[in-house]
């Protein structure tokens, strides 16, 4: 035994420089020769399985510290090093027992705490961890990596102020802790402390350039920012350092969809698809690029992948719902709105598109209680009444205010459910776009009409009798609107200034004999809804080629240089009135409105407006038309006088206006 001990004593030496020079693979060899020299060395055996520890060689390391236990089974050492070894081999329920041992052996090792700490943080025993950290920094109140650790699992737990305590108790013990600094600008993030958080992520990386984690949260940041630039440019250096990261190519390519770099973002997702063809969110963005692209079948089929990978993804369901609808699909559109709620049932966006969708099919009693959601995602809104909400109860003894919500030409179709709200309160108040009290005042003189301010001032209740109960004027179809059969069949429901109507009339008689057809080309207040609505003058050739017939601008905003073009190129007159403008005043034009044989228009407020005053319209529908067109029919519930024109196919308008020009054709040869 003493020659063997003499024999191994030189090599022990060798081996231990040989380690501290990290030269490990001959490290590892020598300290095998002085296991098979001498079995019982347990210190050999222990430091063997310390060696193949750093080579990542875990079975191995195992191995040799539970042959350095046999021999000593109070060895301490070997028993953290075994734990540590099952720990990264997975084996977490043997390294819960092991490490436990190593504790009995030694109470105060905060080492040990803390790797048990992360046994259990492995195993989503975040409690257990939690604890094992609080007591390794209780024993040793410097340790930055138990600090760090008792962090992400506060930051696990859901704490995020106990979380960012952790994180910056890591940074007072180690200012260079790159990944601290990391960690807690994601904190401070969540916290909304955006640039403190970009300072850490900055901090991150000026001591760990190649950190990829760091770089995306600042992209990210960047991206929440608008920061566009600052945001691709990282995201790019996060892909030249990490050429196969999922994730980087998704958000390269969210920052260059909202940059309107679509084609370079559409490359991104495809990229990131490449890499990970069954990742469920690059499906539902590129998705959304196809559709921001218009390639509807394109973009419904990836977000179809999308929920069949990932079936509670509720977002896809909802965009898979918005492909259908914009194929002119709603029944198929209903039930990927379904979907998605059944995966998420406070998604507010859904329950929105949910009623629209309700209402194209004309399922009207359903639809109108899922349009109330319109108050949750900023589609609706009304300024605070401070009165009790009214929902159709008997208030005979009661005074209603019926409060504005969104556009002009909402305010005037929801209108005509103003004269039932009438009948069953004693006393109304009506509150409208200003443009529309003269109008509306008109119309419903039993009524208090008011205007409505933008800033949210409603001086004038002051200075009218107190009211009892309020409804926004987008909740009366809930309440009279149940069926088609619920519209009336009233010609008109506003009425216009006879004075101003027949000074109109005047105006255009002295045009000439034919019909007098107001037209309007252009609808649509956001700029999808313009794209899908909006014509040219150029396409109206047809129609504005129809002889005998006088046509008269009813287009509102400026549209001098069109006209001009017209005249020019078309060489049609499109008779112009500058004293009339709807921007301006509602009431002189629903007056020139009055005085016309008939409105031509595409989808926007001019036909509600023509509609409301019985006045003969044509209105020219994109092919996935807005609900309150319903489906398939030439007429509407809302406007009796009104005859829709829609596009048999998407982008088809060559067809409507060939329709269109053959019925005026008819009707000025009438």
């Amino acid at each position: 035994m003493k020659h063997k001990n003499i024999k191994t004593q030189g090599k022990k030496r060798q081996a231990l420089e040989l380690l501290q020079k990290k030269r490990l693979l001959e490290a590892k060899a020598l300290y095998n020769d002085i296991c098979m020299i001498d079995p019982r060395d347990a210190e050999a055996w222990f430091m063997q399985g310390v060696v193949n520890g750093i080579l990542g060689l875990f079975d191995e390391s195992a191995r040799c510290s539970q042959q350095a236990l046999a021999i000593r089974p109070d060895y301490f050492e070997a028993c953290a090093n075994l734990g540590n070894a099952l720990r990264f081999l997975g084996r977490l329920d043997e390294a819960m027992q092991v490490f436990g041992h190593a504790i009995r052996l030694q109470p105060a090792a905060a080492e040990v705490h803390s790797n048990l700490g992360a046994v259990y943080f492995s195993a989503v025993k975040l409690d257990e961890a939690k604890a094992c950290y609080l007591k390794a920094t209780g024993l040793q109140a410097n340790y930055a990596d138990a600090w760090f650790n008792l962090g992400k699992v506060n930051e696990k737990l859901g704490m995020p102020d106990e979380a960012a305590a952790a994180y910056r108790k890591t940074l007072m013990l180690r200012p260079d802790f790159a990944e601290a600094h990391n960690s807690l600008g994601v904190m401070l993030q969540r916290q909304g402390d955006t640039e403190k958080a970009l300072s850490h992520f900055e901090q991150a990386l000026r001591l760990r350039p190649d950190h990829v984690e760091a770089r995306s949260n600042l992209a990210r940041v960047f991206t929440e920012q608008r920061r566009l630039d600052e945001a691709i440019a990282n995201y790019r250096q996060v892909l030249a350092n990490q050429p196969h990261y999922v994730e980087g190519y998704r958000n390269l390519g969210r920052a260059l969809e909202l940059h309107g770099e679509l084609d370079a973002a559409r490359q991104c997702y495809q990229d990131a698809l490449r890499l990970e063809p069954d990742s469920a969110l690059a499906h539902n963005s590129l998705g959304n690029v196809l559709f921001k692209q218009d390639c509807f079948d394109d973009a419904l089929a990836r977000f179809t992948r999308a929920v069949q990978l990932k079936p509670d993804y509720a977002i896809a369901w909802f965009n898979e719902g918005l492909m259908h609808r914009e194929l002119g699909r709603p029944g198929e559109a209903l039930k990927s709105f379904n979907m998605a709620l059944a995966a998420d049932p406070e998604l507010k966006v859904a329950h929105w598109d949910r009623a629209l969708a309700l209402l194209a099919l004309g399922e009207f009693e359903k639809g109108w209680i899922e349009y109330e959601w319109g108050f949750h995602n900023g589609e609706r809104s009304v300024q605070d009444a401070s009165l009790q909400r009214w929902h159709n109860e008997t208030i005979a003894d009661h005074s209603l205010l019926v409060c504005a919500e969104q556009g002009i030409g909402d305010q005037i179709m929801f209108a005509s459910c103003l004269p039932e709200a009438m009948e069953r309160a004693a006393g109304c108040v009506i509150e409208c776009e200003p443009r529309l009290v003269t109008l509306f005042g008109r119309s419903f003189p039993a009524a208090t009409v008011v205007s409505r301010f933008r800033a949210g001032d409603r001086q004038w209740m002051s200075w009218l009798p107190p009211l009892d109960v309020y409804v926004p004027i987008g909740s009366l179809p809930r309440y009279f609107r149940h069926s088609v059969a619920d519209f009336p069949r009233r010609p008109a429901y506003l009425i216009a200034d006879a004075q101003r109507r027949d000074y109109w009339r005047q105006r255009f008689g002295a045009l000439g004999d034919g019909p007098k057809v107001g037209i309007s080309w252009r609808g649509g207040a956001k700029a999808r809804a313009a794209r899908l609505r909006s014509t040219t003058l150029p396409q109206w050739q047809e129609i504005l080629a129809t002889p005998g017939v006088h046509f008269i601008n009813v287009q509102y905003g400026d549209c001098r240089d069109a006209l001009a073009a017209a005249r020019a190129g078309q060489r049609v007159e499109i008779h112009h009135f500058e004293e009339s403008d709807p921007i301006k005043d509602q009431d002189d034009f629903a007056a020139q409105l009055s005085a016309l044989d008939l409105v031509i228009s595409v989808d926007n407020a001019t036909v509600h407006m023509a509609g409301a005053l019985g006045v003969p319209v044509w209105t020219l529908l994109p092919f996935a038309a807005e609900w309150r067109w319903l489906l398939e029919r030439d007429d509407s519930p809302w406007y009796p006088s009104m005859r829709l024109y829609r596009q048999p196919e998407r982008d088809d308008w060559v067809s409507v206006f060939a329709r269109v020009a053959a019925a005026l054709r008819a009707l000025a040869q009438r």
